[in-house]
């Protein structure tokens, strides 16, 4: 089921543009520009009737792109695995930012190939928008020693939680806990079985997770954030 009307502020909408058979088409891509140009993110425009609240594209990373562009633009070949990490920056702290990221990764068996600064046209955006504009930047990372028992991934996901841990604000990390703590009490206080068998048996079947879904679906309706 895509749409339920009685839950109408689950979430915004979104569109989809694809083709059957799987094969990379810069066309989808021109295809998504022009619908996601067509309609206004929930509406919600700023007073200088430039700055909307956030709208964009997802597709999948296409690696011949970016061998290409880093070749182009720096010189450097990419290696045959490579991860890319994209970064939003508050102005003027760019530069700390990346010097702790070089640390992290270090200590995650990580080695950075090379920063890459993204293009961007800030003639296209508000007053507003252009305030709070941050530097846009990507981390080209390989794994430094390839012998580790460690794979890729597992490196890329510890150092994600190391830098979540470090750049989530106190104003974040209070709202998570906020959330957290009163949907464990909702939990508790109106479905107490469910929560003495969860920490009695630990387990976690197919009937236990209709009945969180039913309690988180409850909470959110009763909204207690």
């Amino acid at each position: 089921m895509l749409f339920n009307k009685n839950l109408e502020k689950d979430n915004c909408g979104y569109g989809l543009i694809c083709n059957r058979n799987g094969t990379p088409s810069r066309k989808i891509v021109t295809k998504s520009i022009d619908a996601l140009s067509s309609m206004a993110h929930r509406g919600g425009v700023g007073f200088d009737g430039k700055t909307g609240d956030g709208s964009g594209l997802l597709f999948d990373i296409n690696e011949d792109f970016y061998r290409k562009i880093i070749k182009s633009e720096l010189s450097i070949a990419l290696p045959e695995e490579f991860a890319i990490g994209s970064f939003f920056a508050k102005k003027n702290l760019k530069d700390k930012l990346q010097g702790d990221l070089k640390k992290i990764f270090r200590s995650e068996n990580l080695k950075i190939i090379c920063f890459r600064n993204v293009p961007t046209d800030s003639s296209v955006l508000g007053e507003e928008a252009k305030d709070t504009l941050p530097e846009i930047f990507q981390v080209f990372l390989e794994q430094k020693d390839n012998s580790s028992d460690v794979s890729l991934q597992s490196s890329l996901f510890q150092a994600l939680k190391t830098i979540e841990n470090k750049y989530l604000t106190e104003v974040e990390k209070d709202k998570m806990l906020s959330f957290e703590e009163n949907l464990r009490t909702h939990f508790k206080s109106n479905y107490g079985d469910v929560w003495e068998e969860v920490n009695k048996t630990g387990d976690w079947n197919d009937d236990l997770d209709k009945k969180f879904k039913e309690i988180v679906s409850s909470f959110m309706k009763e909204g207690s954030w």
